[in-house]
Order: C-alpha cells, then sequence, then structure tokens
C-alpha cells in the first residue's frame, strides 16, 4: 500500500484547493496579466512566470480548479496495458536512452509478429485492454513486418486496442519505403489502427534536440507527421521529456506548438510529461540525477494551464513514482496512466515499474479520488469495485473499419424551418408494413405516390411508432445516420453549424459506414432518418420513404474498378473483385455491367490495400478511393458510372438515398425533409465553412481534393429528384429483383 508522505501531499492540496469540490476563487484561475489584457489562454510570458516564479501551491491550485471544471473533482482513470517491444535494434543513439543496442549487439533482439503477439495474447489474458507497441529504428524492418504485426496482433489478442508507432518509427519506415510518411500512416490506417502514441517528442525545439537526439527527427517533422496523422482520422496522445538539457524557455515553446498544432487539427486526446531518468543512458554523464519531483508537479500542473485545448493530463506514477503521482493528481492531472504488464523501456534504465490493477486502484484512493478504469481513449469501462473489461476494437474477421465517433445530440431550438414546398419524395408510396421489415426479393416492383395521411393509429388514437409490426418507443431526438464522409458531413453543415433544427426535436447524429447503416434499416430499431445504398432501399420500401433531398448521384462517374495491373474487362471474367457490400450499389451496378466474376465483399477501406496485395484481381473503390486511387499506383479499368451512362442513354446513376421512417407522423417526415434541404443550400450557399467543417471527416484529403469529392456528389442533384433520376432509380429496382449474386 503506497501510503508513504501521503498526508502531507494532501495537505498540500488541500491548502492550495479543495481537492473533492474543486472551488477556488475566480480571479486566482488566472494571472493578473491574462486578467488585463481580456485573454483567455496564457501567453508564453505568462507560462514562464509559472513555471519559474509562480509559488508551487498558487500553480497546483490554479491546475486543478481546472481539471475540476473540465473533469469534474473525484474520478481518476487508468487504464490496463501493456508496453512491449518488437526490437531494440536502433541505428539513431540517442543519447538519453538506455533501451536501444546496436546491429550486432550481443544483447540485440528482434521478435518475429508471431512472438509479440504471443505476449500480448498473455497480457490480453492478465487483463489487458490496449497494447502500446514501439521498438527501435531496425536498418533492416520494412513496411511488410508491421504489417504482419498488426495481423498477428488482430488474429492473437482479438478485441484488444493497438496503439502502436510513434512519429520517429513512421518516419523511419518511409525512409525504408522510400515513400511518404502520409502514406504509411494511410496504410497502418487500411490496416486497422486508429490511434498513435506521442513518444519522440522529447522537447520540440531544435537545438535541444541536437544535442539529445542528433539523428532523431527534427521538431517540424514529427509536427508534421502528427498533423497527416490527425487529418487521416487518427487520434494520438503528446508527451515531453525534460530535466536534461533544456532550459525552461524550452519547457514553454514545446508546450505551445502542441497547442498550436491542437487548435489547428484537435487530434490529441492526451498530454503525458516525464523526466530524463539516467540509468546507463550516455546522456548521463553530463546529466547524472533525475530532475526533482517538484519539478514534475510543476510541469504536470503548466500542462493542464496551457494546454487547456487537449482533454487528459496524465500523471505518470510509473516513471515519477507513486508520491510524485498522487501530488500530479492535485495539480491538474485527472489519469493515473497504465498498470503496465509488461515495460521494459524504463526498466533498462533501472527504474521498476511492476504493480498490480489493486494496487493501482488503491493509490488512487489513497490520493482522495475514485479510480476509474478506462479505455485508450478515455471511455469509462468501469466502476472501482469493478473488474477488467476488453475494450471492443473493429472486426478482425471482416477487416477494419471507419470508428463510430460518439452521438452528436443537439437540443431542440426555437427557429422554424422554411415552408414544405417538396417535402417527401413524390413517387414514394407510404404503405405500412405488415410483418418484419426485412429484404423481400419477392416484392414487386413500387408504384411511387405520395399519401401521407396513411399512418399507423394506435389504440389511443395517437399514431404509434411500427417497425414491422414491433411498437417502437417514440423519441424526443430524431436519430439521423450517415457515412462519416466528406460529401455526407458537407449536407449536414447545416444541422452541424447550429443554422438548422426539427421544431420540438433535437438531433441525434450516428456515424457509421453505409453497409452498416443498410444492415441497421432491417433490423429491429432502425433509425428515424438515415442514408442507405439505392440498392440497399429497394429492399425497405413498405418500411421507409425516399426523400427528395440528400441524394447522391454520380452523372457519367460513378464507382471505379481498379487493378494493379492493367487488363481489359474480358480478363476479369472468373477473377475476384472486392466490392464493398453486398447491398452497396456499386455492387449492384457492378453485377449488372461486369462480366461475371467472383464477388469479395470487405470494408469499402480494405479494398485498395486488398487490390495493392493481390489478394484480389481488382477492386470497385466508393468514396474518396475514386480521386486518390493514382496515388497508390493503381489502374482504372472502368468507370461504373460512365459504363451506366453508356448503356442507359447517358442517365445519372443514383448510389446513395436518405429516407425516413414511414411510421412517423406525416408532419414531421415533411420537417425533417424541409430541414435536410435546408442544410445543404446553408452548406452550398457557406461553401468555404462547410468544406472547412467536412475536412474532419475526409480521411486525410487535402482541401482541394475535398472540395473536389465534395462537388461530385453534393450540388443541385442533391436538392431534389429530377425525371431522368427517377428513371434511373427504376432500373436499379428492377435490376435489384433480377440479378443474381454471383459468389
Amino acid at each position: 500500500m503506497r501510503q508513504s508522505g501521503l498526508n502531507s501531499s494532501r495537505a498540500l492540496a488541500e491548502r492550495a484547493t479543495d481537492s473533492r469540490s474543486g472551488t477556488a476563487e475566480p480571479a486566482r484561475i488566472v494571472s493578473a496579466a491574462l486578467a488585463e489584457r481580456g485573454a483567455t489562454q496564457l501567453n508564453r510570458d505568462d507560462a514562464l512566470h509559472l513555471l519559474t516564479e509562480a509559488p508551487q501551491l498558487d500553480l497546483m491550485q490554479r491546475a486543478h480548479a481546472l481539471r475540476c471544471q473540465l473533469h469534474g473533482a473525484s474520478d481518476v482513470t487508468f487504464v490496463m496495458d501493456t508496453n512491449p517491444n518488437y526490437t531494440n535494434v536502433c541505428i539513431t543513439d540517442c543519447t538519453f536512452c538506455s533501451f536501444y543496442r546496436r546491429p550486432g549487439d550481443s544483447e540485440a533482439y528482434t521478435l518475429s509478429p508471431e512472438a509479440v503477439a504471443a505476449n500480448v495474447a498473455a497480457a490480453q489474458a492478465q487483463g489487458a485492454t490496449t497494447v502500446l507497441l514501439q521498438g527501435g529504428h531496425h536498418p533492416d524492418l520494412h513496411l511488410s513486418y508491421f504489417l504482419d504485426l498488426i495481423t498477428a496482433l488482430q488474429q492473437a489478442a482479438p478485441g484488444i486496442h493497438l496503439h502502436l508507432f510513434s512519429p520517429a518509427e513512421i518516419d523511419h519506415i518511409a525512409h525504408q519505403e522510400k515513400r511518404t510518411t502520409k502514406e504509411i500512416l494511410q496504410q497502418f490506417w487500411f490496416a486497422g489502427l486508429r490511434t498513435m502514441p506521442g513518444g519522440g517528442a522529447e522537447i520540440l525545439v531544435d537545438h535541444v534536440r541536437r544535442r539529445v537526439s542528433p539523428k532523431k527527427i527534427n521538431s517540424e517533422t514529427w509536427l508534421r507527421i502528427m498533423r497527416e496523422a490527425h487529418q487521416i482520422g487518427f487520434k494520438t496522445s503528446a508527451t515531453m521529456t525534460y530535466g536534461h538539457r533544456e532550459a525552461p524557455e524550452d519547457i514553454i515553446e514545446h508546450l505551445f506548438r502542441l497547442r498550436e498544432l491542437q487548435n489547428e487539427t484537435g487530434g490529441f486526446y492526451a498530454f503525458i510529461p516525464w523526466s530524463f531518468k539516467p540509468g546507463s543512458a550516455p546522456l548521463a554523464r553530463l546529466v547524472p540525477r533525475a530532475a526533482l519531483p517538484s519539478l514534475y508537479v510543476r510541469a504536470i500542473a503548466l500542462s493542464r494551464l496551457v494546454l487547456d485545448n487537449i482533454p487528459h493530463i496524465q500523471a505518470s506514477w510509473f516513471s515519477e513514482g507513486w508520491r510524485a503521482g498522487q501530488l500530479a493528481l492535485h495539480a491538474g492531472a485527472d489519469d493515473f496512466g497504465g498498470v503496465l504488464i509488461e515495460e521494459n523501456v524504463l526498466f533498462q534504465a533501472g527504474h521498476s515499474t511492476a504493480t498490480t490493477r489493486e494496487e493501482v486502484m488503491q493509490t488512487i484512493r489513497d490520493a482522495g479520488f475514485t479510480p476509474i478504469q478506462r479505455t485508450t481513449l478515455y471511455e469509462k469501462l468501469n466502476a472501482s469495485t469493478s473488474g477488467p473489461r476488453a475494450e471492443t476494437p473493429p472486426s478482425v474477421a471482416s477487416g477494419p473499419r471507419a470508428e463510430t465517433p460518439p452521438s452528436v445530440t443537439s437540443g431542440p431550438r426555437a427557429e422554424t424551418p422554411p415552408s414544405v414546398t417538396s417535402g417527401l419524395c413524390a413517387e414514394t408510396p407510404p404503405s405500412v408494413a405488415s410483418g418484419l421489415c426485412a429484404g423481400r426479393d419477392d416484392a414487386a416492383p413500387a408504384t411511387i405516390h405520395a399519401d401521407p395521411g396513411l399512418r399507423s393509429v394506435g389504440a389511443s388514437g395517437t399514431e404509434a411508432g411500427r417497425h414491422g409490426g414491433v411498437v417502437l418507443p417514440q423519441r424526443n431526438n430524431v436519430r439521423i445516420g450517415h457515412s462519416p464522409d466528406a460529401d455526407d458531413a458537407f449536407m449536414f453543415y447545416g444541422f452541424a453549424s447550429g443554422q438548422v433544427s426539427i421544431p420540438g426535436h433535437g438531433i441525434e447524429h450516428v456515424l457509421e459506414d453505409i453497409q452498416s447503416l443498410n444492415q441497421r434499416a432491417a433490423g429491429p430499431d432502425p433509425l428515424e432518418v438515415t442514408a442507405l445504398s439505392a440498392h440497399a432501399f429497394f429492399d425497405l420500401e413498405d418500411c421507409y420513404a425516399l426523400l427528395e433531398v440528400g441524394t447522391s448521384v454520380g452523372r457519367g462517374y460513378g464507382p471505379r474498378l481498379v487493378a494493379r495491373d492493367e487488363m481489359t474487362l474480358q480478363e476479369i471474367m472468373g477473377q475476384r473483385i472486392a466490392l464493398p457490400g453486398p447491398k452497396t450499389t456499386a455492387t449492384l451496378v457492378a453485377r449488372g455491367l461486369l462480366p461475371p466474376f467472383t464477388e469479395v465483399h470487405m470494408d469499402f477501406q480494405e479494398i485498395i490495400p486488398a487490390v495493392l496485395r493481390g489478394d484480389v484481381a481488382a477492386g470497385v473503390i466508393i468514396h474518396e478511393g475514386q480521386i486518390t486511387y493514382q496515388e497508390y499506383g493503381l489502374h482504372l479499368l472502368a468507370d461504373l458510372g460512365e459504363l451506366f451512362a453508356a448503356r442507359y442513354n447517358g442517365l445519372p446513376l443514383p448510389l446513395g438515398v436518405n429516407c425516413v421512417r414511414r411510421d412517423l407522423p406525416a408532419s414531421l417526415q415533411q420537417q425533417i425533409a424541409a430541414a435536410y434541404r435546408r442544410s445543404i443550400e446553408i452548406a452550398l450557399a457557406q461553401r468555404a465553412a462547410a468544406i472547412d467543417y467536412s475536412l474532419e471527416f475526409s480521411r486525410g484529403l487535402e482541401p482541394d481534393l475535398a472540395d473536389r469529392f465534395v462537388a461530385m456528389y453534393v450540388n443541385q442533384d442533391s436538392l431534389g429528384l429530377s425525371p431522368d433520376l427517377h428513371e434511373a432509380l427504376d432500373i436499379l429496382r428492377t435490376q435489384a429483383r433480377s440479378l443474381p449474386c454471383v459468389q
């Protein structure tokens, strides 16, 4: 039980502020200089004063008050993790590192992917929910090793979160492969990674880096790789190693460079500072002793105050010791780090990190807080008395899928939407299903006419929400399902910016890939409004009415068939072709326009990697892949939108549609249609702002490419269904009823 010095640590905190209530004089939260400037964030001069001159208790008080404001005063999170290393071989020769060995050293090792995976599986059996995996810059390890490593981990430890590869490792792999760091990051994203550790930052000031790690990436490269990662969609941590050859001004510069990047990307979720541990590192000759715990507490407090845009500050008990870690919890930190089932880097520096889950929890309690286990991304798993639970990453069997962001709920607003002029698609039959809403291969093509008066009425005379005879809960929130893609995000800009609402209802955005939305619509709890593939909609017409707005249309273009090698369409006959899901419109059109082939269905983000690996002869790509496939050296075999237009007298290709549940009140259906139309109109009118918002969902597209992609699928066709689109939908509906699935 870690209680040594505990009374004094709690006394310090209680003198600074009430640790349970978080109360403090508001005027003492910020410096007088801040108040005089009317500023809301510290500047560099403020921060330097706080680091070097402010009384320690005053600094702790200010940081703890902000921590309480952000996270409350009682809970402290921790994670069950393991930190193995795949190799200690490194050619970068950082002077602060006791862990690395040069190639050929008798103590050098490199583990096979299977050996690393076995270690991680053993840690998972002991309760680990995340693995932080890093290693040296090995001169003979290439991208294939790291992709094999990811696959081995996914297979050996399904359910564990993979938190792999720092920016310096990304840069090293890029040099090995003679490719850009962004391309390497994209490969890892396709492989299923979603977070990255923020190691290798040390101090983000180049004159310091030249002293301690002259062969390592410079500060601009570290920041650029993090920017690229955030743009692709990765969430990352950030770190700082101090107490070696930096000056106080360098610590300040480090923090402000992180804050500036966070203001730009929003991709950092946590910050972890720790002090240099001399051990047997070469730098120990110049810096023989570690920094004092008092500097650590000041660094934690200053980090909380400067990095007010990064959600979490982690107290590194494993690098600084239990007492310093407890003090840090009263100085702005809201997290206590991990229960390290395996750790080698600090161990090589002579610093033991062995502990148990129970010991970490008790240490948090002794500091006056409630321990809560979390995931890598700080989702709380259980109360302090519960046992560990595994995180749930994307399914390994089906390939990686984009993570679903938390639902974003906006409350009801008083504004009244514009009067409805078209509302629901005029061709949509509002018939109410008498059976379960499932795929109906025997259903006849619907004759589409609007009749909003046809409703399902409950025994009390009020309209009852039903889905295939199953009574559904009536909701205040309207759940709107759409893909986390740039074009969908652009269309929803009016909602997201608060300029559009549905009177009397909040809006809850549910972000899932299109194949998942197709499946969800046929399930027991269908969303009130959802995007669907046109193909999937034809099986759900008795449950969903087609909205006239929001259709994604390709006029002479559409999903593209690409391959690693040039070939004719006849040469794909009988070949394995990757497709983005059995109910996607891309699959339907491919069946109708291409020679017979063998279908291989996978997540759309896995198609390009599968083609590159040679797992399939070719793939049908959707979303931004339609304009980025050439970056991977792939060849275009056919544009399905172009083939569709050639076969059907120039008709456009409707790919995705938006639908509303038929059992909703007719008035609400009309309000939804009007609000959706208004959101698109606002996005088109405020294009620059809407494009900027859509970049968050563009998976790393540059702004000009994102604008180009959005323009392909959000335009005047998105505001209403023209007669030629109705004709095209009829053709697709007929194909959906008649074309076999060729497996």
